[in-house]
């Protein structure tokens, strides 16, 4: 149970540099994009389709990030009548549904990464394959993140 505590520790950290670096590009190509219309004409054509591409990233990133420290939005109207242990029972319940959609997701994904590595973003120097790497990078954090809780759930229930 070790590995997995410093499997999703090292997730974590991962996440946390892809958001810091994710958030600090998008706002250099926002700075950018004023320059270039107010100031001085930038070398670098189409910022809006990197920008664009970094918001893709801290979107997928940013909500595993957000369900790993359990800030992600839920619906709650009946837990209050709930037993804690009927709690506990639905959110290993829960766990697992959300394990089957990111496979899902992550299976779906790849395929987009594969597809899109043909496909060019026109003005850039980069494909498709780029931002659709964006939901596989977020859907393994989140598949780390929700495992780990999960496991640690499972070996809490009933205690």
């Amino acid at each position: 149970m070790r590995w997995l505590s410093r499997l999703s520790s090292t997730a974590d950290r991962i996440t946390d540099a892809v958001l810091i670096v994710g958030m600090v590009a998008l706002l250099a190509l926002i700075t950018l994009q004023m320059v270039d219309r107010h100031l001085i004409d930038v070398p670098i054509r189409e910022p809006d389709a990197y920008a664009r591409i970094c918001i893709i990233w801290l979107c997928f990133v940013g909500f595993a990030s957000a369900v790993r420290a359990e800030m992600a939005i839920r619906v709650d109207l009946l837990d209050h009548w709930m037993s804690e242990q009927v709690r506990a029972l639905l959110q290993i319940v829960f766990d697992l549904l959300i394990l089957a959609t990111v496979a899902l997701l992550l299976t779906k994904g790849w395929l987009l990464v594969q597809i899109g590595g043909d496909q060019r973003i026109l003005g850039t120097a980069l494909t498709r394959a780029v931002p659709n790497a964006g939901l596989v990078v977020g859907c393994v954090a989140l598949g780390i993140f929700v495992a780990v809780r999960w496991l640690q759930r499972l070996a809490t229930f009933g205690r």
